[in-house]
């Protein structure tokens, strides 16, 4: 299924943003202070953290908090496995959404980092940033500042450290997670990490569960969405029928 991004549901959010920029930024990184260089920008950040094709109709949110140690052990002991069984053989598609805890902001900010890591150095860059961020939650989690420790990471990956600087520093990608939040609320997350089921149609969130789980549950959820795409097609047969009995064409129902 067409997976969802959510650029389009905080525009007007962007464009507050955008206005509030201050005016003594860099020369070497003012024409990123420009809004359509901002939506570009959350653009590329959007897609680095999604796995899969149009052409999937099932897509699995994770909601995750990289200050979370369970997210860190769901990272470390399945993802792999998570991708090579299930989204490199096309049976759904994966997307990286956050719901960081709002009292440790260290979380939002790793999100940043990912996010920022991922607009300008695509999705290698976010799968290398979040695999640190995971990794090596000790070395950050705890520090008043991380911004450093981010820096850090992001040198080891080789990006342009003036632009990441400034799209931390002016949390560009912030509109990202706000949303995520948003949909989170709707699919009633409420820990981390969260797995979220969505097929086309009235069966957003048709199914999710919570935790650090085996591969079994992610099959047993991925039948229940398959389900409710059969419950669909089959509903969508009969309401052709009975246009058809009507002599109506279904084109114009």
């Amino acid at each position: 299924m067409p997976m969802r991004h959510t650029l389009y549901l905080l525009l007007p959010l962007l464009v507050l943003l955008a206005a509030c920029n201050n005016d003594d930024a860099l020369p070497s990184v003012a024409d990123d202070r420009s809004f359509e260089n901002d939506t570009q920008l959350i653009q590329r950040a959007d897609r680095a953290r999604m796995y899969g094709t149009d052409t999937t109709r099932v897509t699995v949110d994770e909601y995750v908090d990289y200050a979370c140690p369970d997210c860190a052990d769901f990272h470390v002991e399945r993802m792999d496995s998570l991708r090579t069984q299930f989204v490199d053989t096309g049976q759904f598609n994966f997307v990286v959404r956050f719901y960081p805890i709002p009292r440790l902001m260290r979380g939002f900010h790793a999100a940043e980092a990912a996010l920022c890591a991922g607009a300008f150095g695509g999705r290698a860059a976010f799968e290398g940033m979040q695999d640190r961020l995971l990794r090596e939650q000790d070395q950050w989690r705890q520090l008043h500042n991380p911004q450093a420790q981010f820096v850090s990471y992001a040198d080891d990956l080789n990006l342009p450290i003036d632009v990441f600087l400034d799209c931390l520093d002016r949390s560009a990608t912030a509109p990202l997670i706000l949303g995520d939040l948003q949909l989170a609320a709707q699919a009633q997350v409420e820990g981390t990490p969260t797995f979220v089921y969505n097929v086309p149609g009235p069966y957003a969130g048709v199914v999710s569960f919570y935790g650090n789980q085996p591969m079994a549950r992610f099959q047993e959820a991925l039948m229940v969405a398959w389900g409710a795409l059969e419950e669909d097609s089959d509903q969508e047969t009969v309401t052709e029928t009975d246009a058809l009995q009507q002599g109506t064409p279904s084109s114009s129902l």
